[in-house]
């Protein structure tokens, strides 16, 4: 359903309502009994469909922040990965680095 089907549907329904019960031949003991019942059932409708907006609404705030959570966690292991793996490069570069210097010292000759 589009964003405005709920509300527009609510609120010309309370339109035709209305406008029907003003229009109809009544005493206005009647027609006010009347619309005070249509008030009620159109206030009762309304709580229902607010109620399960704010329902469908807090389910969907919970299922982003799940995924969320689930991003964040991905995320760190990557991190946690990649850090790993820099510093194992790191390490071994250091090794050859160190390998090349005393090679370097050992060839070098004696002054």
């Amino acid at each position: 359903m589009a964003k405005g089907t709920i509300p527009g549907l609510l609120i010309g329904g309370a339109i035709g309502a209305v406008s029907a019960l003003l229009l109809a031949p009544k005493p206005g003991k009647e027609m006010r009994s009347d619309l005070s019942s249509r008030y009620n059932d159109l206030c009762e409708s309304t709580s229902r469909v607010a109620g399960s907006v704010s329902q469908a609404a807090s389910e969907l705030v919970r299922s982003a922040s799940d995924k969320a959570s689930t991003v964040v966690a991905s995320a760190k292991d990557t991190l946690g990965t990649a850090k790993t793996a820099g510093q194992d490069v790191l390490d071994e570069a250091r090794g050859h680095l160190d390998e090349t210097k005393d090679t370097l010292k050992s060839e070098a000759p004696s002054m």
